[in-house]
């Protein structure tokens, strides 16, 4: 397992996050978790892979689904569930957090303020594998670059432009 640098502490007990851009992250902890404004959402702790020295390889992000009310917040709802997707982790369209831990997925980090003002990564997107259309690909190779996924079906309502 990846352990923390010791050069990622400043020695005034801050944290230098890792640039933006994709990286692959393992899920060290998921769980469903209610904020103090009654706010549900995935509360994941997360390590990059192979961070760049001198940055902190551990963060913590929560994906918020819905708000107290229990109106959806689709940008939280659309990340969770490409996460699910990625680590094949879908439970009756739910994520299941259990079925995340110990999974690598890429993502695109971000580097934001959090409430005191400290930078640190934030998870932007899910970075869903590139599969090229190859009317010779069989279903096993499409499988095997989605990360074991079956094909999709064919969507025969499409507009095909010609």
């Amino acid at each position: 397992m990846f352990k923390m640098s010791e050069t990622a502490d400043q020695g005034d007990g801050t944290w230098t996050p890792v640039p933006e851009g994709d990286y692959d992250v393992e899920i060290v902890t998921a769980a469903w978790r209610e904020a103090r404004t009654g706010t549900m959402g995935l509360a994941l702790k997360c390590q990059v892979k192979d961070a760049p020295q001198g940055c902190s390889a551990t963060f913590f992000d929560d994906l918020y689904i819905t708000k107290a009310s229990g109106q959806p917040i689709e940008y939280g709802r659309k990340r969770a569930k490409a996460l699910a997707i990625r680590c094949d982790a879908e439970t009756n369209d739910e994520p299941d957090p259990k079925k995340m831990v110990g999974k690598v997925v890429r993502m695109t980090l971000v580097v934001q303020p959090d409430g005191r003002g400290v930078d640190r990564n934030r998870i932007e997107k899910i970075v869903m594998p590139q599969v090229r259309s190859d009317p010779g690909a069989s279903a096993d190779a499409y499988r095997e670059a989605s990360g074991g996924r079956a094909a999709p079906p064919a969507d025969f309502d499409d507009d095909i432009p010609f």
